[in-house]
């Protein structure tokens, strides 16, 4: 996969999951800073799901529904997203 392939579907995965919005509404995760990374692979993505200095209790299914959003991107076959909380809070 080009470099160029790669950066198209990082940007398509990336606008995927802007449509998630945060348990708490308000925002989506993209615009949140929740993701920290995302990295593309051939057909594998991996997301970084970043929140803070603790993960709250709804990590969980956001994680899942971070990974259904990037599996449905045309040319990911695997996505995989972990949970961190490294960050420091805003």
């Amino acid at each position: 996969m080009s470099d160029t392939a790669k950066e198209l579907l990082k940007k398509a995965v990336e606008a995927a999951l802007g449509d998630i919005s945060l348990p708490s509404g308000g925002t989506n995760i993209i615009a949140a800073g929740l993701v920290s990374a995302v990295v593309v692979d051939g057909d594998k993505v991996g997301i970084v799901l970043d929140f803070g200095d603790t993960a709250p209790s709804d990590a969980e299914p956001l994680r899942a529904a971070v990974e259904t959003a990037a599996r449905a991107v045309p040319g990911v076959a695997v996505a995989n997203a972990i949970v961190t909380a490294t960050r420091k809070a805003q």
